[in-house]
């Protein structure tokens, strides 16, 4: 992973609780870090020449998406709710 892709995943990973990750979301954050990185570079060429506009729009979007899917949106953080603590004692064993 190239080092602006990884400073994505460090961001990322640094503004969410330890919980909002689980192992088999690992491939989906990776395409989040390179679509990021990908919109930064296109936004940047957009203001030199418009034809960029429309992969520009694309990327964005993909972004959006993966960031919904994720939970990095603000609204999904307010609603994720904390796992539940165990029990002391389990019931069975009483």
């Amino acid at each position: 992973m190239p080092p602006d892709q990884k400073q994505v995943w460090r961001d990322v990973v640094r503004s969410m609780p330890a919980y909002s990750f689980a192992p088999h979301n690992e491939h989906l954050l990776r395409l989040y870090c390179v679509h990021v990185v990908l919109a930064a570079g296109l936004a940047d060429r957009v203001t030199r020449d418009v034809k960029f506009g429309p992969l520009l729009a694309r990327a964005t979007n993909t972004v959006s998406k993966l960031a919904k899917v994720l939970g990095l949106t603000p609204r999904r953080r307010q609603r994720t709710p904390r796992p539940r603590a165990v029990p002391p004692t389990r019931p069975w064993s009483a």
